[in-house]
């Protein structure tokens, strides 16, 4: 309910092509503890807490395996949009 891949924004940002727009170590970090990543003051994760309304992304404890499926669909939904332009 926070996010969709190409229909907009909502709670949060629209994922489509976030693969591709942040560095490969960004987001695995920042799906497993965007906590900390707020607390050491990352300007990434500041812009988008600031954008969205204040509203910090929710540490879901996530472990490692689930972080990386997280990408990897993530990966797999932009490349198919690629594909069909």
């Amino acid at each position: 309910s926070c996010h969709t891949i190409g229909e907009g924004d909502r709670l949060g940002p629209d994922l489509r092509g976030v693969s591709t727009s942040r560095p490969a170590a960004w987001l695995p970090r920042w799906i497993k503890e965007p906590n900390l990543m707020i607390a050491e003051r990352d300007p990434t994760a500041l812009a988008l807490m600031a954008r969205y309304r204040n509203l910090p992304m929710p540490n879901l404890q996530l472990n490692d395996a689930e972080v990386a499926a997280v990408v990897e669909y993530l990966r797999a939904q932009d490349t198919q949009a690629a594909q069909r332009r």
